[in-house]
């Protein structure tokens, strides 16, 4: 609701100045949706009049319309938009409710049904494990916020196919089904896990634990906290984006929060704080998980953190042009991949932290 958005912004740290910054990103993605519902990663651009804001520096983006549609769908979601109900305030919002219900149509009807019980392509929404992970946390989140029973399938089936393509043997996941894991896809598919739990969706143990075992192997960190930092693969250099990814899947793997080697990773991701300064985006992948993890322990470093983060953002958004209320993907961690759509997506979802997801050690009292 528009009161429970402003209460959780007030008590976190967003502001006017951060809200007006998300509602004209929202606008851009609108502007952006194709006419058959999706968002294009590689070539958003098609068929949008007036469009400038593709260039060279997109040539080389990954085709991919699902992960497009998911990070299109997402910070409509985050905003609290679905395809049935909006928060009253501010008005453009119920207008956005057409939008989210093109875009998730267009997941679902590309999603393959299995005609065999052990087929392996049953719930696939296409692309890489990337893209349907991202898929799959947008299937997810509209069914959780919007209580919208026809998306529950889609939901469960979506979650099913990315069990069935974990490693058996290592825990992990990576860009096709059965590989051995990587720390970053694995991360991704965790998001998915966790938004199907919200959502009341069972997801059995033995997965969790193997996935555990997984992140075990990729724990990078000095010999007094192995367990706060974390590498792409087992046995390879630490990376600071990946251990903010560990962080974070640590934490929904069950970590308290007084876990030492949660305060001693929080710390670390504090050493590498967003720029005071800079017309770049930058490092959007680390910030975004990043935030996630400070927002969950809450207190001064997020604070601290929220406010560079916060003012960094506002600051490297667009604001002229066709391009108002994007991101430019240059000079940003995967940038030439997933293009503006990508960046945009991840800066808008990183403004939403404070009402997208409760921090998670907090005790709630349901009831009255």
């Amino acid at each position: 609701t528009t009161e429970s958005k402003q209460a959780l912004l007030d008590f976190y740290g967003g502001t006017p100045d951060s809200e007006a910054a998300v509602m004209r990103g929202l606008k851009w993605l609108a502007a952006h949706q194709q006419s058959d519902g999706s968002w294009l990663l590689k070539d958003y651009a098609k068929g949008i009049a007036g469009c400038d804001c593709q260039g060279e520096f997109e040539k080389a983006v990954d085709d991919s319309p699902t992960a497009g549609t998911a990070f299109g769908v997402l910070p409509f979601l985050g905003a609290g938009v679905t395809h049935n109900r909006a928060p009253k305030e501010p008005p453009e919002l119920a207008a956005y409710q057409k939008v989210v219900e093109r875009g998730l149509i267009f997941l679902a009807q590309n999603q393959i049904r299995g005609r065999k019980k052990d087929d392996k392509q049953d719930g696939y929404l296409g692309g890489s494990m990337y893209a349907h992970a991202l898929g799959t946390i947008a299937l997810c989140e509209a069914y959780g916020l919007s209580g919208d029973e026809r998306l529950r399938i889609n939901a469960q089936l979506a979650i099913k196919y990315l069990l069935n393509a974990q490693h058996e043997e290592g825990g992990g996941w990576r860009y096709s089904p059965g590989s051995a894991g990587d720390m970053s896809v694995t991360g991704w598919v965790f998001l998915a896990i966790r938004s199907a739990q919200l959502t009341g969706i069972d997801v059995l143990k033995p997965p969790l634990v193997r996935a555990g075992r997984f992140v075990d192997s990729c724990a990078a960190g000095p010999p007094e906290a192995k367990n706060s930092r974390y590498s792409y693969t087992p046995n390879t250099p630490e990376k600071l984006s990946l251990s903010a990814a560990g962080l974070l899947t640590r934490q929904y793997l069950g970590w308290k929060k007084d876990e030492p080697d949660l305060l001693a990773g929080a710390e670390y991701l504090m050493q590498n704080m967003p720029p005071e300064s800079g017309a770049t985006l930058g490092a959007i992948y680390y910030y975004y998980y990043a935030t996630q993890v400070l927002h969950h322990l809450e207190g001064p470093h997020f604070d601290l953190w929220n406010h560079r983060m916060r003012e960094h953002l506002i600051r490297t958004q667009e604001k002229s042009g066709h391009k108002t209320g994007s991101w430019n993907p240059q000079g940003t961690d995967w940038g030439a991949r997933g293009g503006r759509m990508y960046s945009t997506a991840m800066a808008l979802l990183t403004l939403q932290v404070y009402y997208r997801h409760l921090p998670m050690y907090r005790f709630v009292k349901l009831g009255g």
